[in-house]
């Protein structure tokens, strides 16, 4: 069944549209029960929402679990109507805006299936965020098991989260056992869901989905993307025996309405002239379905315009149209209604709510959009001070505004985060001074003066105290984390982005929801999920840097933001339960700037595309499941279930370009000897290429030759390191050439020959390797080019080395590789490590499987491989590498 909610007008119903019975149903009032309406009425006049609940049994058995885990909360329509769909055992898809509330249904899922003693796989797209799930459930429901790369910890418990990629690997495993996987879960909820649109992980995603047991719950929770509906029926499609249900949720329906500014040097100015239309108002009293919010609004406003009188919806309107003489055909500006509702003895902060949610209702952004402002000042570079200035603003030194702290200030450069965070607090510092040493001050600015300084020296202790609780733990937070971070840090102001380590950034996190710091400038790693809300968002740019400069960008290299990633960043301002209203501010160099920014503000959400490709890893896979049979049919058969194909506008295109990749990918393996062909046709896979089915994150051919053909024999862990982890340098730094020249690759060959005979046989696997990809693909395979990086592997081996301070270690080959220009946050290293290890389990786990396969002296050899392997692990295996909780 699929329950639209993207209009207040639902949808007719139509049924027998898609052949894989899936249908699309309009809810209708003819079934609301009586108890619901009673329970809900004075909450938000459920009773005129015109929606088909379940049975009334259903109905309650939801409200009650709710309330059972969080008595607090009252539920929304569409986290009834999700739970609901959950209590049938649907699949569901449900995208929602940032800060609607879109988990609570995936925690929903978990209590019931707790209940019923039914396990439940929580998967999320990013380390941090796992953590915080891990945190959070652990709070909420007791004991909850982890999954990753790293560790397996109280896995047997009832719920388990997991990055989405560990549990893709789970499916595609070809050693199911119960250490893989133990369990079945009932239901996998697929947190951020739109990661499935990511470039370079989103396979995972849609790999997961087609790959999950037919009898399993999906639980679908994203962004708001413009083609969910065709999600849920490409679902429905691979599994015609499981309904699933859609539930989309318009933005109108979010809690915190958001105010767009623009900032230039002229000030900050409203981007939309919000208005009320009171005649659309008075209709949506009239239809069957009415939003939640409508509802909620005009029952607070008949609260505190008539509180001696029933708080319904129909009151409210009243109310209101009371203060328009009633007028029903005007157009309200959202300031007019302000001042009026403040004239009633209405704080400021409501009246915006109010005013702000009755206009998104009422009138469409896009028929809101305000002129470019005539007077503009300097704006041709965005600056540090334009930066200062409006922080100035938002903390309300300028003028005598509330606080729109705190912030959330984006920049898409890790450099620019640490010199606009330096610069602010060096700015807070002299502003303080300079206010200190004036004789007259308006009044606002005095109670900042008094404020700041009372509050920095608050703020230091506490912070103080949080430093040395993680350092007592044996945390290490970094070469980053500095004598200027620490200063920042005592302003309220922090940096948080890839190029710090986990630690640095996990302490940033909790100073910030502990409210020890105003202000944060970030990357996008706090754009998705992480539980950062802040009042107000603030994008210095609407471009992104990228590697390869944009056609028609005059050979800049920046792009444009998408409309997702634009709408995941502002849709973090705002917090519900705190904010009344958030605040988005968009620092415009030009009117074009100005334009593109009410452009993304009011644009149809991307559209999520498939992001499979052809590999090693999914044609040995698909050989083994068919005993070794190939043919055009059988990779058909995998491919008509693919979204890749679903979505296509010519599907058998589509696939023909796949099957000549994989046509392509047999050649390649076939010429190694990673699969070789019988004489009906059928392949048989050796040993090296039945390793390739297990191989993640590195080119599968490459890692089996050098486990199957040899190459760790006799090897030393700390060599091993090294060996591995020359390919997992950054790919910025994999430049043959200046590896090549780098100043200490003679060095190493003097310390190491025999290492160094390794490399040379890695390289001339690599390139075997890589002139067959290029002969067999194309120019499409240079993208897939093997690099190894010998001199990348010193410093993994340097890591390697036992030590008894490994602060100090860390702090020395950090240094030694920023002197020599290999990485330029120590961030970069340290994936870099997690990368290796996780290859390193690979190792292992491949080689302890091949023991098992093989017999005398080759077994053993596997046996050796696998022990030193572990060993490896080990070594690299320490603070600050282990303090990161899991690995992806």
């Amino acid at each position: 069944m699929l329950v639209s909610l993207n209009s207040i007008n639902l949808q007719q119903i139509y049924n027998n549209k898609y052949q894989h019975k899936y249908t699309k149903k309009t809810i209708s009032q003819n079934n609301t029960n009586a108890s619901l309406q009673t329970y809900l009425q004075n909450l938000s006049s459920f009773n005129k929402l015109g929606i088909t609940f379940g049975s009334q049994t259903e109905t309650d058995r939801v409200i009650k679990r709710y309330k059972e885990f969080k008595p607090h909360i009252t539920p929304d329509k569409y986290q009834i109507l999700a739970a609901e769909a959950i209590e049938r055992g649907d699949s569901l898809v449900l995208t929602a805006p940032t800060g609607t509330g879109k988990t609570l249904v995936g925690e929903y899922a978990i209590h019931k299936n707790m209940e019923n003693s039914d396990r439940t796989y929580y998967t999320t797209p990013l380390k941090a965020l796992t953590n915080q799930k891990l945190e959070d459930f652990t709070q909420e429901f007791g004991d909850v098991g982890i999954m990753t790369g790293d560790i397996k910890h109280n896995i047997t418990m009832p719920t388990i989260v997991m990055t989405t990629e560990i549990y893709q690997n789970m499916l595609s495993s070809s050693q199911q056992d119960n250490e893989t996987m133990p369990d079945k879960p009932h239901s996998v909820v697929v947190d951020e869901f739109h990661y499935m649109n990511d470039t370079d992980r989103g396979a995972a995603w849609e790999e997961a989905i087609m790959l999950s047991p037919s009898d399993t719950q999906l639980i679908a929770l994203s962004a708001t993307v413009a083609n969910s509906d065709k999600i849920a029926q490409w679902m429905q499609h691979i599994n015609p025996s499981k309904h699933v249900t859609s539930i989309d949720v318009p933005p109108e329906e979010r809690h915190v309405p958001l105010k767009f500014y623009s900032f230039d040097a002229s000030g900050m100015n409203p981007m939309f002239s919000k208005k009320i239309d009171l005649k659309e108002l008075s209709k949506t009293l009239h239809l069957e379905n009415i939003p939640d919010r409508t509802n909620q609004i005009l029952e607070e406003l008949a609260q505190y315009l008539h509180p001696d009188k029933k708080n319904t919806p129909q009151e409210g309107l009243s109310a209101l149209l009371e203060l328009y003489h009633y007028d029903t055909n005007a157009k309200i500006g959202t300031d007019d209604l302000v001042a009026k509702l403040e004239k009633q003895y209405i704080p400021k902060e409501d009246a915006e709510k109010i005013a702000l949610t009755l206009a998104n209702i009422t009138t469409p952004l896009e028929k809101s959009i305000s002129p470019y402002p005539k007077k503009k000042g300097d704006t041709s570079k965005i600056n540090s001070e334009a930066v200062n200035s409006l922080l100035d603003h938002l903390h309300g030194i300028k003028k005598s505004d509330s606080s729109k702290m705190p912030a959330i200030v984006f920049v898409f450069s890790k450099k620019d985060c640490e010199r606009l965070a330096e610069e602010y607090s060096e700015h807070i510092d002299a502003t303080r001074s300079k206010l200190d040493s004036k004789k007259v001050k308006k009044k606002h600015q005095e109670q900042f003066a008094q404020t700041s300084r009372r509050e920095k020296r608050e703020r230091m202790e506490l912070i103080k105290q949080k430093i040395k609780e993680y350092e007592d733990n044996g945390i290490v937070l970094g070469t980053e984390f500095n004598n200027k971070a620490r200063k920042c840090l005592y302003n309220g102001v922090a940096i948080h982005n890839a190029g710090m380590l986990p630690g640095y950034k996990r302490l940033i996190e909790e100073l910030f929801r502990e409210r020890l710091i105003d202000v944060v400038f970030s990357t996008e790693t706090l754009s998705a999920g992480i539980n950062m809300p802040a009042k107000t968002t603030v994008l210095t740019s609407l471009y992104k840097p990228v590697s390869i400069p944009t056609e028609g960008m005059d050979g800049i290299k920046r792009r444009p933001l998408t409309a997702n990633e634009y709408q995941q960043m502002t849709g973090r301002a705002g917090r519900r339960g705190i904010d009344k209203v958030g605040n988005v501010v968009i620092l415009t160099e030009t009117e074009k700037d100005y334009k593109l920014a009410q452009q993304l503000a009011v644009a149809e959400p991307d559209k999520i595309t498939s992001k499979l490709d052809m590999s090693y890893r999914l044609l040995i896979n698909l050989l083994k499941k068919n005993n070794g049979h190939y043919s055009s049919e059988m990779a058909d058969e995998f491919l008509d279930r693919s979204f890749l194909v679903f979505n296509s506008d010519n599907p058998q295109e589509t696939k023909d370009k796949s099957l000549r990749k994989l046509n392509g990918l047999k050649n390649i393996m076939e010429e190694l000897g990673f699969i070789e062909k019988r004489s009906d046709g059928t392949y048989n896979i050796p040993l090296k290429g039945s390793l390739v089915s297990d191989i993640r994150g590195t080119n599968e051919l490459l890692l089996s030759e050098l486990i199957a053909g040899g190459m760790f024999f006799g090897m030393a862990p700390e060599d091993m390191a090294g060996i591995v982890g020359s390919l997992c340098a950054p790919q910025i730094y994999q430049d043959p050439h200046k590896t090549n020249q780098s100043p200490h690759k003679k060095q190493q060959n003097e310390e190491n020959q025999t290492l160094n005979k390794s490399f040379a046989i890695m390289k001339r696997e690599g390139q075997k390797i890589n002139n067959l990809q290029l002969k067999y693909l194309g120019l499409d395979s240079l993208s897939d080019e093997i690099n190894i990086d010998s001199n990348y592997a010193k410093y993994i081996m340097q890591w390697a080395q036992p030590s008894e301070n490994n602060s100090e270690l860390w702090q020395n080959t950090i240094t030694e590789m920023e002197e020599k220009g290999l990485i330029k946050f120590e961030g970069d290293f340290f994936k870099s490590i997690k990368s290796t290890v996780n290859l390193l389990r690979q190792v292992e786990k491949l080689s302890q499987d091949a023991s098992k396969q093989t017999q005398g002296l080759e077994s053993q050899y596997y046996n050796d491989v696998a022990s030193t392997a572990e060993q490896a692990i080990e070594l690299l295996n320490k603070s600050p590498v282990k303090d990161d909780l899991i690995s992806e």
